[in-house]
């Protein structure tokens, strides 16, 4: 993997406070693209804002990053929006939509427990 510092130390290299330096860095890791899976969901309940879908046992609700597939979050995703709006594309309708979706979690249930994501659209 990649080694990790400590952001103090990060702020302290490029002259930043690390609370701002902590920001910034929030900033960037809010516009990687998140990944959505084409992977069919349950759906228990959808009307315009929630989403209830059966999570298998073994499948994690949130993904380890932003950049890696493999959750109910990003088959949700898949989901509620087209594949070219999930990963930060206008949908090829011209019509804009989200530049990154990221769907919320209601709680996060044990990986390995059967159980219902509830996924909130924002």
């Amino acid at each position: 993997g990649v080694p990790r510092e400590p952001i103090a130390q990060i702020a302290e290299r490029v002259s930043l406070k690390p609370y701002r330096c902590s920001e910034l860095v929030q900033q960037v890791l809010q516009r990687i693209p998140f990944v959505s899976d084409d992977v069919p969901v349950d759906v228990l309940f959808e009307d315009e804002h929630l989403l209830v879908v059966a999570k298998p046992p073994h499948t994690s609700v949130t993904p380890r990053n932003r950049s890696r597939g493999g959750a109910m979050l990003n088959r949700a995703a898949h989901h509620l929006r087209p594949p070219a709006c999930a990963s930060g594309g206008d949908g090829g309708d011209g019509g804009g939509g989200p530049a990154v979706f990221v769907p919320a979690p209601s709680a996060l249930a044990p990986r390995r427990a059967a159980s219902a994501a509830i996924v909130a659209e924002p």
